[in-house]
């Protein structure tokens, strides 16, 4: 969690920036019209971090390679990406392109993408990992909370949060075209009634819903 916290937002949106002007496919040809957009550059001190972060979950318990892996694999495509960015936003706002006509574009281009790649596919697997972990620990906490509590306003807001985590889980994150809409309906059904019955409680235990903090 720590790893995507400190890496995965500003790597795709340095990924995102890139491809609003240049083809993914074709790579740049330093004609584009917003070729002064550039690509953001990524914060050096996250290399640290990443591989930090990566070492301190080797160390705890319990034993997980699949996810561990995609930690390590994550940081490593953090790192690589952290000079290349930075040599390709020097480049174009120097607009050195002026002067060796694209050649260096042209080059850095396929290194880029392969990077942003390794970087994704990464964290795909690292957050589906997390998801799943998650998701098993609010199927716990739910059944705490039950036994320690009963069916009151904690149950139920944990239990709408819990199925408002797996309608987000539903929607993929930037390809559309792994959309599953059977599974998204599902999370949503399961959804809708966890709503009402928290509204349900708290209009029928005003007293208690009132001294909640949210």
């Amino acid at each position: 969690a720590e790893l995507i916290a400190q890496a995965d937002a500003i790597c795709v949106d340095s990924r995102a920036r890139y491809l609003s002007w240049v083809n993914e496919q074709a790579g740049p040809t330093c004609t584009e019209r917003y070729i002064s957009y550039g690509l953001y550059t990524l914060y050096e001190d996250g290399v640290q971090k990443c591989n930090d972060a990566v070492t301190r979950g080797k160390a705890l318990p319990p034993s997980m390679p699949k996810l561990e892996q995609a930690a390590a694999d994550l940081a490593a495509a953090y790192a690589e990406l952290v000079p290349l960015t930075q040599k390709a936003e020097d480049y174009y706002q120097q607009q050195d392109y002026k002067d060796d006509n694209c050649a260096k574009a042209k080059a850095m281009h396929p290194q880029l993408m392969a990077a942003f790649n390794k970087f994704i596919a990464a964290e795909k697997i690292l957050s589906s990992e997390l998801d799943g972990l998650k998701a098993q620990l609010d199927v716990k906490q739910l059944a705490q909370i039950e036994r320690e509590q009963g069916k009151k306003l904690q149950w139920y807001t944990q239990n709408f949060m819990m199925n408002t985590r797996n309608l987000i889980r539903a929607v993929p994150k930037g390809n559309a075209a792994s959309f599953d809409s059977t599974a998204y309906v599902a999370a949503f059904n399961s959804l809708q009634p966890a709503y009402d019955q928290l509204i349900e409680y708290s209009v029928a235990h005003a007293d208690e819903a009132s001294g909640a903090f949210w």
